[in-house]
């Protein structure tokens, strides 16, 4: 793609995404849940749910609701809305009813845990691959990205709370003759790892669900940067058991992600940084994702567009060296230069 076409390119996307809504933009901090009504009563208790979703969103900890900073935010969580809108009809309780909203504030909320001693969980977050094994006692299948089923979209919902990327193999002819039912359900890491190798995953998650009466059992396994790990959850259905399933994926990768050695500066600066070697539009979605998914930056904007570098203007805790000590922790971008003149943009170039 030539310089001229990528900027063209780059410039329709921003117009588009500048129509948007505000809705949608950031669903790190947003919610929806079911309500009953639209009483005050019921939109206070909703509030409430969708903070506690978002606060287990950006810490990665299913527990942090229930700790002193998690229940000091949740004391008074208007404080922290920012807009909200009611969905659906009037039935209530979801499942077409009615559903609530909630948009919060990002720095607001990422200050208050701050200041509380919790670590955030940056906003960028590894994709993972799943396969999943279901046995609902009428049959039994794998789960792929093209399937249609009712268990599927409760597993996209519970990784939305649980603020979860996740990327469902093809199910085609090469992973047919690859990976077996057997094999997911026995939670087999070591025979779907290979198969897996095409979708060039972070991270390889595995799940065998099954309904026990009312209440459902799920058998999980994880291959990260950490390692295997293998354990079970259940709960009084498919949402609750998905919910505590897929917390335990959360606290396994906050866990394994790297942490700067030292704390990172106090202060927030407003930088230019400048991107080099940006050859394509993926590279610039890339490099726009990462830049705004580091724990420490709070807004990336995307100012200038020259040939195959990007220029943006980077609200960052700990200025420059703050920005520096987060990135080096990644293998998206390098320093372009050691020596950083002060007022002049921070330079980067991306790596392959």
């Amino acid at each position: 793609m030539t310089g001229t076409r990528f900027i063209a390119v780059c410039l329709c996307w921003l117009l588009t995404w500048a129509a948007l809504p505000s809705w949608g933009r950031d669903a790190l901090h947003e919610a929806t849940v079911p309500i009953a009504d639209r009483t005050t009563a019921a939109r206070d208790a909703a509030v409430k749910q969708a903070l506690t979703e978002v606060l287990i969103r950006l810490s990665g900890d299913a527990a942090a609701p229930t700790q002193p900073a998690g229940k000091a935010i949740l004391a008074k969580p208007d404080r922290y809305l920012q807009q909200y809108q009611y969905e659906g009809g009037a039935g209530g309780n979801g499942a077409g009813g009615l559903y609530f909203r909630a948009g919060f504030d990002a720095a607001a909320l990422e200050a208050a845990l701050q200041e509380r001693g919790v670590t955030l969980w940056g906003r960028e977050r590894p994709p993972l691959l799943v396969w999943l094994a279901v046995d609902d006692g009428q049959r039994r299948y794998l789960l792929g990205a093209e399937d249609s089923d009712a268990v599927l979209v409760e597993v996209q919902a519970a990784a939305r709370r649980q603020g979860l990327a996740l990327i469902l193999p093809l199910l085609d002819l090469e992973d047919q003759s690859k990976v077996t039912y057997t094999d997911v359900s026995d939670v087999a890491l070591e025979r779907v790892l290979p198969a897996s190798e095409r979708y060039q995953p972070q991270a390889v998650l595995i799940g065998s669900l099954k309904p026990e009466g009312a209440n459902w059992t799920g058998n999980w396994g994880l291959h990260d940067a950490g390692g295997d790990v293998r354990w079970q959850a259940s709960g009084a259905g498919l949402p609750a058991m998905l919910d505590a399933g897929l917390a335990q994926v959360d606290t396994r990768l906050v866990a394994s992600t790297p942490k700067p050695a030292t704390a990172v500066p106090p202060g927030q600066s407003r930088l230019p940084v400048r991107v080099d070697g940006v050859l394509s539009l993926a590279d610039y979605a890339r490099v726009s994702a990462y830049l705004a998914g580091l724990p420490t930056v709070h807004s990336a904007e995307l100012v200038a567009v020259a040939g195959q570098t990007l220029e943006f203007v980077v609200d960052v805790q700990g200025g420059a060296a703050g920005l520096n000590q987060v990135v080096a922790l990644g293998g998206i971008l390098e320093p372009a230069s050691a020596e950083m003149a002060p007022g002049a943009a921070v330079v980067y170039r991306l790596r392959p």
